[in-house]
């Protein structure tokens, strides 16, 4: 059985914050004038925000690949994915009902693809039903650093290469080739595995962190001045398979090893932080049906202070949705499909 390891929860809760902090942003980038003060500040908070998707990644790769975790096809299939299946059709079928227009189609169409941040769901699946095989090229060391450097480049370098000015050759390459086993996630899926395992030494993990700390900044810098270039707000900075975002999820993943490993010191605190952990899957999945009805509340849209504005809704956002999640997480069955 494995060892409560505490930077996976603290990591956990703080990639739940950030999560949030991206869908509260992300709607006001479009609220705001490209290049106000407003739009400045929410661009900030998203670009630094971008390691969450990653680094929950990186947490289920650290979890799933770990040798001492036991895992076979069937309790993969008849308890981890049984559970990401029945709780993306629940939850889909809650934002479907609450989105209903009328239209049938729609309906069940927004019931099969899902709301849109419940995409997380299809890309964990994706990545738990390849772990068999993930887990054989992690029992070697060299091989998994032989498929760590192919999705570098592949999912990394390459596209970057393609965007470059008289180089689209490469893309029509990358398409024909469809190397997709190491494309797409699995570099954070493989990378949360290796980085958990891999040691670095002090002058290293600080180097790791300054460079993290430049990614972020130029996440917010490229994207404003992309952004102000073409007239209207660009996210190309802002993917998942941008550079920038690789290296921040990196930094924040070596961050939370080193300094948010440290045990509690009491039991209490020990169970608190067990709890709140507990709660983020439940947060992530609730949380846009609480930030849409709080983005209706007037006494929050007359706020003439945008941090005011967006500090207090986040904090409401967490507090609802995790009292949601924490309700749900008393209930037995509730608890082992929906949350």
């Amino acid at each position: 059985m494995q060892k409560r390891v505490y930077y996976y929860d603290r990591l956990r809760i703080l990639s739940a914050v950030a999560v949030v902090l991206i869908h509260i942003c992300g709607a006001e980038l479009f609220r705001h004038g490209l290049g106000t003060c407003a739009w400045k500040m929410c661009n900030i908070l998203d670009s630094f925000s971008r390691f969450a998707v990653p680094v929950f990644i990186m947490l289920s790769g650290a979890l799933f690949l770990n040798p001492e975790k036991k895992v076979d096809i069937k309790s993969l299939y008849g308890k981890t994915l049984l559970r990401i299946v029945i709780s993306f059709l629940f939850w889909s079928i809650v934002y479907a009902v609450v989105d209903y227009n009328g239209n049938v189609t729609d309906f069940v169409k927004n019931i099969l693809l899902g709301h849109y941040h419940l995409y997380f769901l299809f890309i964990i699946a994706a990545l738990y039903v390849a772990v068999p095989v993930y887990r054989k090229i992690c029992e070697d060391e060299k091989i998994m650093r032989y498929f760590l450097i192919l999705c570098l480049v592949f999912t990394f370098l390459l596209p970057v290469a393609a965007k470059l000015p008289h180089m689209s050759v490469i893309a029509d390459m990358l398409d024909k080739a469809k190397f997709n086993l190491v494309t797409g996630y699995s570099a954070y899926f493989v990378g949360g595995y290796y980085l958990s395992r891999m040691e670095l030494s002090k002058k290293r993990r600080w180097i790791i962190y300054l460079i993290g700390a430049l990614a972020f900044i130029a996440t917010a810098l490229f994207t404003r001045n992309a952004s102000i270039q073409s007239g209207s707000f660009c996210d190309e900075y802002y993917s998942y398979f941008s550079g920038n975002v690789l290296v921040q999820a990196v930094a924040v993943f070596v961050f939370g090893k080193y300094q948010l490993n440290f045990k509690p010191e009491s039991q209490n605190r020990k169970k608190f932080l067990a709890t709140v952990s507990e709660l983020t899957f439940g947060i992530y999945l609730s949380h846009i049906l609480v930030l849409d009805v709080l983005r209706t509340w007037q006494s929050l849209k007359s706020l003439s202070s945008v941090p005011a504005y967006l500090i207090l809704l986040l904090l409401l956002t967490l507090l609802i949705s995790g009292i949601i999640s924490y309700i749900l997480n008393r209930i037995p069955v509730v608890k082992k499909y929906i949350v």
